[in-house]
């Protein structure tokens, strides 16, 4: 990843005063948004984390959602605007989440079948396949849609 794509870009985690961007954000990028209980409850939890960028002017960019438990971090959301995609901001929160959570080991993700970008940048980042749910996420056609079950484990450094 090159990093000076990030350039201008501030990473930061974000509160509940940062509510109304992260709404935003999510009702911007998902066909199926979580609710602003859920986005309200990750952001004032003290399990989980909510990682972002901010760009140059001071406006939420991406942000992902990661819970931990134990020796495990799962990516529960994630979300870049679309005119801050494909530079690296994705790739980087992920990366990031190990410095967050460092007693950690595996992260975990699902994701839907036909989101073969967001796959092809877990591969990327070294997440492998390990299982399926099957019928998880409601389609915007009638009927619903696998999850692939990625992972990824730290290799000790």
């Amino acid at each position: 990843m090159d990093s000076s794509a990030l350039e201008g870009y501030k990473f930061t985690v974000l509160h509940e005063s940062h509510f109304e961007a992260v709404k935003g954000l999510e009702q911007g990028s998902h066909s199926h948004p979580w609710s602003n209980a859920n986005i309200l409850s990750a952001l004032c939890s003290t399990r989980t984390q909510v990682l972002g960028f901010l760009d140059p002017q001071s406006e939420l960019a991406a942000y992902a959602v990661f819970d931990s438990v134990l020796d495990e971090i799962t990516l529960q959301n994630i979300a870049v605007d679309l005119g801050h995609r494909r530079k690296g901001l994705a790739y980087k929160l992920i990366e990031s989440a190990w410095s967050i959570f460092p007693n950690t080991t595996t992260q975990f993700l699902e994701v839907r079948e036909s989101n073969t970008s967001a796959i092809s940048l877990y591969e990327k980042l070294g997440f492998v396949e390990v299982g399926v749910r099957n019928n998880y996420y409601p389609c915007d056609r009638k009927g619903r849609e696998d999850a692939i079950i990625m992972a990824l484990t730290r290799l000790d450094d």
